[in-house]
């Protein structure tokens, strides 16, 4: 088996330490690998795969934010999300999430990687943002504003 074998690849990706998704701009999972899996409490990436993204979030409502500001932006870079395990537990991730996009400029789908935050910097506390100008309704503690 070679070194770039299709296989190591996926080995690599499902082992790695931060949760990572790709998910349709519509919002279904396609991809996610097992720390993803077990960040939101599911035995199996097989749970997920097919399922719809917007279940994860525990404010429905923060998904549509999310896309909007993807589509303005096209990468978002730890923006802080709540979100709800298979349990109902609550608990925060910076989210980084890009838009792939096709040679006329429309969304493929959208990839991700997730970050849950207690284990960044402990227990997040958001606050509106108040940086003059500024179109983004949160921001970290330590005042980074996300644009």
């Amino acid at each position: 088996m070679g070194v770039n074998s299709p296989i190591r690849y996926g080995d690599f990706l499902d082992g790695f330490p931060a949760a990572l998704y790709r998910s349709t701009l519509e919002g279904t999972i396609l991809y996610c690998n097992r720390t993803f899996a077990t960040l939101f409490g599911h035995a199996s990436v097989h749970e997920l795969i097919g399922s719809p993204e917007i279940d994860l979030y525990l404010t429905k409502k923060d998904r549509g934010h999310l896309v909007e500001r993807l589509l303005h932006h096209k990468r978002l870079v730890d923006l802080p999300i709540d979100f709800q395990r298979k349990d109902g537990t609550v608990f925060s991730c910076a989210a980084t999430v890009q838009a792939v996009v096709d040679d006329e400029g429309m969304v493929v789908h959208v990839d991700g990687m997730l970050r849950d935050a207690a284990a960044i910097r402990g227990p997040v506390r958001r606050r509106r943002c108040r940086t003059k100008g500024c179109k983004v309704s949160w921001r970290w503690p330590e005042g980074w504003c996300i644009t």
